[in-house]
This record gives C-alpha cells, structure tokens and sequence, in this order.
C-alpha cells in the first residue's frame, strides 16, 4: 500500500491542463486534499486513522467530489474560461476514487491488525505451550530416528539420516540454539522437473507448444543461458545457474560453464538503464500523438497503463522481469504506429467523403505523407465547414539555431565588443550563426544603436532606474523586435518596485510582419498600438519574473526585457509556469543579438524564436 501511494503521489499528466493543475493541489503531500491522505498511509500514522477514514467517507460521495472540483475549478478558471465539464472532469473522479479506495483499504488492515493484537497474548501462551510439548519429546525422537538409519536398504537408510538431521534442525530452532547451515539446501521439486522449459521459457511461468519443446530438446545450456540473457530474461537465466550448480541440470550439465557472480547483476543494470532510456522516449512519443490527436481516449489510456506498468517494474530493485518491461514498450511502439495508421486513415476517409479541389487535396495528403496528422486533420476540418484552406506556410525555423547555442555560447552577454561588431558588420567567433555581414550599412548601425542602449540600460544604478525616459530610451528596444513604437509613458510611478523592474506602456506601435500569436500581433494593432514592456533588472529566476509579472493584472500582452542571459533551466521553468498568466513574451541578451543578425525587424521571427519559451495562447480567446 506504501508503494501504490508513493506512486499515486506523483504529479500526474491529466488530458486538460486545469485538470492537471487541480490535481497537483489535490496530491500536494502535506496541504493537498488528497495528498495529505496518501502521506498518511505512505508514514502509516495509525493515530490518525479515524481523521483519515471520516476524510474518505465524505470524498466517497460522488456530490462532495463534484463540490470540490468545482471549487477548484472556480479558483483556477480564468474569467472568460468555460467550466471543466466531460473527460476532463471525469478523470479528477477517477483519481479521488483510486486514492480512496486504497485509504479505505488501508483503515481496514490497520483495524485487522489491532485486533490482532488484543489477541497476541492468547495466542503467545498457546504456542508456547506447544513448543514446549514438542521439545519434551526431542531425545526419544532422535534415539528412534537413529534406529531406523541403520537399515540395511541404502535409500531408507540415507533418508532416515536425512529426516533425523533435519528433525535436528527443528528441535535446535525451538530451543533458541543456532542452526549450522548445511550445503545444498532444498531445491523446488516441480522446478527440477520442468527444468527443460527453461530452454525456451523466458518466464518461469511459461507454457510453450509442444514443436517448441521437441525442437528444443538436443539444445546446449549454454546456448540457452545465452539466449535467455539476450532476452533479458534475467529470472529463467539466474535460475539455470542455481541448477548448475549443485549439479542438478538434465543432460550435458558438463558443458555449461558457470558465469561470475556479478556478470549478470552487470548485464541486468545495464539492460535497466536502456529500458528506462527508451522509456522515457516512449512517453514523449505518446505525448505527441495525444496533441497530434493520433490517439483516441481508450487508446491513450491503455498505452499510459502499459507504460505505468514498465515503470513500476523498472523502479522495483527486488524484481528482475525485464522482460516483461520490454514487452510492454515493444507493445506500446508497435500499438502508437497502428494507432497513427488508423488516425490517418480516419483524416483520409473524411478527405474522401469531401470533393475537395486538387490542390487542397494534395495539401492534406502531403502533410499525411510527412506524419503531420494535427495539420492535416485541421486543413480537413476546414474543407467540411466550407472554409478557405489555408496555406501553411513553411521556410527556416530559427528556434533549432537559436537554442540552445545562442544562450549558451554567449555568457558575456550584449557587451561594448558585440555592439562594435555588429556595427562592423562582423561575425561571431564562437557563434556562426551571429553574423552581422548582411545587414547593410544603416541597419547594421541601427542595431548596434538599439544593442548600446540596451547595454546602457543594463548598467544602469539603481537610482538611475527611477530615471528612465519613457519617449525616449523605451521606444527603440522593441525596434528590433518588430514593434515600431512612437512613444511610451510610465504606468508605475506610484510603485515601491522601481529599482528592480520599471513598467511602461509603449503607444502607436506598427507591427511590422505577421506574429505566431495573435496577442503580439492583431491584437495589438485591434487595441490601438499599445504594447506593455516591463524591463528587469538583476537577473532575477524565472519565478520572480513570473510573479512580478501577475501583479499587472490589465491582461494586456506584456514584453518583458530581461537584462541578462535567461539558462535552458529558466527558459524551461517560463514556459511550464507562464501559461497562467497574461500573453507574456521575455527577451534577453541572446535574444537580442540573436534577432539583430536574423529578424530582420520582423515579429514573424522575433515570435517563432521566443514563444516556445512562454505559455501564450496561439489562439484569440472570445470574450
């Protein structure tokens, strides 16, 4: 039961993102509704178990569980959002009845066990009183069993001999003496018998045909050591060598030649770690394919319960079935292929049952070709409401050549030296992919202008930050970004915070190109050219970012210029945390130099480079 609660206190990925945030409260192991029972249960804190049982009976009831999802609901739903209805709801009730039950059945063995107890003391005399019984009758016992090992039949007189020393043994444990362990020790009769399905077996369970068997009768040991090692069935393997021995192996026992102690404990480890390798490949696979919609709910839920499954026996030390943890990922690969095949056979059959012109046609079965079924399935959905298909546009992804080599490589940060090779129209020496040489002489000047005033604004005292110019050291930042904005004003004169972030409001801003998000695009242009910019200074972690950032509650999409160079881990931390706050874009150091030698001032660019690292709706959310 710890076990099964430990595992259930792992955050788990639900198929809606506020189910999965609900979830995470819930199982919160000291304040969580549900996680504070499963803590219970994982430190067995019996004193608590009446808590504990009442805490269960109420979330047994279907109306109190519906109560707290829509609490929860209500207090992490924005206010334009729909409440959590179907699937998503229906998995946060799966949850509370798993983790009940398992409580449940945890105040039940706690209460078999106290009666146990009361009972202990009865028992105890009981037994006692038999050993004592037995122990009177030791020497008569032995004297007979000696008598009978002078037989003159070799097999009566060896296992008479056999029965007195292990009759030896019984009377030496009830006195309390210490027993001499003897060598051989007992060896599982069925075991020996059965040994030759060892050679085609890879579970000690295994029934296999009959032509299976014949074929493998003349068959070495050693070759099916070898074998069931390739296998990774370590139990069969490990259990041929306890054959061998003692000598107890049928036929050519002779011919097998003993592995070393630690050879396969060496090979099991190893064969672990590339299972959970391929595991954890497996699991972003499927991730992908339940956003591609490749995946139906039935079909998604019994590949999570087959992945579920090889992880459990993956992280148990004291289990050795890796064999059943490769079948269980081979299934699940073999199953995700079938599964894409049949989602794009379903995306085909609705091409069919359209007339779609040949063009568009031709759209939807290249996107097929390329295994791009969210695409696909969006250009098909187009076609059956009668839409113009849209063209899906292609050209370089400059996400790949930014991160993680950018941000990486370049720990000075915008300095004097980038500014004057940028205005140079120079190249990088450790970065190829900042090379100024073809911008022409104006924008290479303007941008190294932008990248010293970013430099000056950087260094700038904590005094002097009370002190920056709204119209003019604000407007050209965003210049290079793709916002050409004529003045700003200061929207947080009044605030203690000003010598750690300032927060202005840039106003009649041109949005030059077409962004990835409307929020830094159309919407920009819909809501009369106004654009928030918070600049940072500090170096601050993302967490604190992200907190200054929600104390803007306008909803307004926010640039946030961070002085400094954001690591993989904070870019990270950005895009899981900021999906909960308001269109959030962060620019920094790399970012800048980066978008001065490739955006071409252009938000195309400037967005698909960093809104991989925020959590921005792609979509225009209806009010």
């Amino acid at each position: 039961m710890r076990e099964q609660s430990r595992a259930l206190l792992v955050p788990q990925r639900l198929r809606f993102a506020r189910a999965t945030e609900i979830a995470k409260r819930w199982l919160a192991p000291e304040s969580g509704m549900l996680g504070s029972l499963l803590t219970t249960v994982v430190g067995d804190k019996r004193d608590a178990t009446q808590k504990v049982r009442e805490q269960a009976e109420r979330l047994s009831k279907l109306a109190e569980v519906n109560s707290e999802i829509d609490r929860m609901d209500r207090k992490h739903r924005s206010s334009s959002g729909k409440p959590l209805q179907g699937s998503g709801r229906q998995d946060l009730v799966h949850l509370v009845e798993r983790v009940v039950g398992l409580v449940k059945e945890w105040c039940l063995a706690v209460d078999g066990t106290r009666r146990g107890d009361r009972s202990d003391n009865r028992v105890a005399k009981e037994i006692s009183s038999l050993r004592q019984s037995l122990l009177d009758g030791r020497d008569a016992v032995l004297v007979d069993m000696e008598h009978l090992a002078h037989s003159s039949d070799a097999v009566s007189d060896a296992s008479a001999r056999a029965a007195r020393a292990s009759m030896e043994d019984l009377f030496a444990l009830l006195a309390g003496e210490t027993v001499v362990a003897r060598s051989g020790g007992p060896v599982d009769p069925e075991l020996m018998l059965n040994a030759e399905l060892l050679k085609v077996c890879d579970t000690l369970d295994g029934r296999p045909s009959l032509d299976a068997l014949l074929a493998a009768v003349d068959r070495r040991w050693q070759d099916a050591f070898d074998e069931r090692m390739a296998r990774d069935a370590f139990v069969p393997a490990r259990t041929i060598v306890e054959l061998a021995e003692p000598g107890l192996l049928p036929h050519e026992a002779g011919e097998f030649v003993l592995p070393k102690a630690t050879a396969i404990d060496s090979l099991e480890a190893k064969r672990r770690a590339e299972l959970g390798g391929a595991h954890g490949e497996l699991v972003a696979e499927l991730h992908r394919a339940q956003a591609e919609g490749a995946v139906t709910d039935d079909q998604d839920l019994g590949l999570q319960e087959l992945l579920a499954d090889a992880h459990r026996r993956l992280e148990c030390p004291g289990r050795h079935d890796l064999v059943n943890v490769r079948r269980a990922l081979d299934s699940v690969r073999d199953d995700l292929t079938d599964f894409r095949r049949q989602a794009a056979d379903r995306i085909r059959a609705r091409l069919d049952a359209l007339d779609p012109s040949a063009e568009a046609r031709a759209q939807v079965l290249r996107r097929l070709e390329t295994n791009d079924l969210a695409t696909a399935a969006d250009l098909v959905y187009f076609l059956e409401i009668g839409a113009p298909v849209p063209e899906i546009e292609g050209g370089e992804s400059h996400l790949p050549d930014f991160f993680p080599a950018v941000p990486q490589d370049l720990p000075g940060g915008i300095n004097h030296d980038l500014g004057e090779l940028v205005r140079a129209g120079g190249k990088h020496p450790m970065l190829p992919v900042l090379d100024y040489g073809g911008l022409s002489t104006e924008e290479a000047a303007l941008a190294a202008d932008t990248l010293e005033e970013w430099r000056a604004l950087a260094a700038a005292d904590r005094k002097d930050r009370l002190q920056v110019a709204p119209t003019r050291q604000v407007p050209p930042l965003p210049k290079l970004l793709g916002y050409d904005a004529k003045s700003a004003r200061s929207l947080d004169d009044r605030s203690q915070h000003r010598r750690q972030y300032r927060l202005f409001e840039a106003t009649g801003v041109e949005v030059n190109g077409i962004a990835k998000a409307p929020a830094f695009g159309s919407r920009i242009s819909e809501e009369g050219g106004n654009l928030r910019v918070m600049m940072v200074w500090g170096r601050p972690p993302a967490k604190v970012v992200m907190s200054w950032a929600e104390r803007d509650t306008s909803d307004a999409s926010l640039l946030v210029v961070y002085f400094g160079t954001l690591n993989r881990e904070a870019r990270v931390e950005l895009a899981a945390g900021s999906g909960r706050l308001q269109p959030l874009l962060v620019v920094d150091d790399a970012a800048m130099a980066y978008l001065a030698a490739r955006g071409n001032r252009q938000v195309s660019t400037t967005t698909q480079t960093l809104l991989p690292f925020s959590g921005v709706n792609p979509y225009i959310r209806e009010k």
